[in-house]
Order: structure tokens, then C-alpha cells, then sequence
């Protein structure tokens, strides 16, 4: 697997990555902490969790990365979101759906908790 990350313009960098097959290219903005991020999601492979998420300003969208280690492979899936806006919604919707989903008993609605009498 390769990987690039090069300035590219004031506040931009270009980020490559490959792996013989597959190949993906972002313009991104370095105005955040994106190059810290990718790091610290590699690094964090070598820990307890086998998945690592971060993401990438490309203004307005967003490209979302997946690191999935599986054995001695790390699969990558990118996710990418028109905007900041829609990617916090889907990542709120899904967090609320398994919220719900895991606490079968939680009412999305606070009148119908108290109506069951509990709170």
C-alpha cells in the first residue's frame, strides 16, 4: 500500500492513496487537523480496536475514512458526504437509531416516557 500527502496550495494538500489495484486522490484542507487524524487512525490500529474513523474537510464535502483491520489486512472503505451538514445528520441518525435499538424501552418521545411513568 502506498500513500502520499502533499501540499498543494495555500491551506490544501493532495492525499493519494494505492494499492496496485485501487486508487483514491482527495484534495483536502490542511486548516485542520487532517494529516494529525490520519495518523493517529493508523496508529490506533495497533491498539485494542480494529476500527478507526476520521475524516477529511475537502469544503464543502467531507470524505470520510474507515480503517478496518481484519488480520494483517486493513480494509478502507471512503465515505463521501456533500457536506459537513449531512455527514453530522447521517452520523446522529445512525448514533440515535442505535441508541434506540440497543434500549428497547426508550420512547423517541419524552411525553410518552413520562406517560409510562418513567423518566
Amino acid at each position: 500500500m502506498h500513500f502520499s500527502w502533499e501540499l498543494s496550495g495555500s491551506g490544501w494538500a493532495t492525499c493519494r492513496i494505492w494499492d496496485g489495484s485501487t486508487k483514491h486522490r482527495d484534495i483536502v484542507s490542511y486548516c485542520t487537523n487532517a494529516l494529525a487524524d490520519l495518523l493517529k487512525g493508523v496508529t490506533g490500529l495497533y491498539g485494542l480496536h480494529g476500527i478507526q474513523r476520521f475524516s477529511f474537510d475537502l469544503e464543502p464535502a467531507e470524505a470520510r475514512w474507515i480503517l478496518r483491520r481484519r488480520n494483517n489486512d486493513v480494509h478502507i472503505p471512503i465515505r463521501r458526504f456533500p457536506d459537513l451538514l449531512t455527514s453530522s445528520l447521517r452520523r446522529l441518525h445512525l448514533v440515535s437509531r442505535t441508541l434506540f435499538r440497543a434500549s428497547p424501552g426508550l420512547s423517541m418521545w419524552p411525553w410518552r416516557c413520562f406517560a409510562a411513568g418513567t423518566r
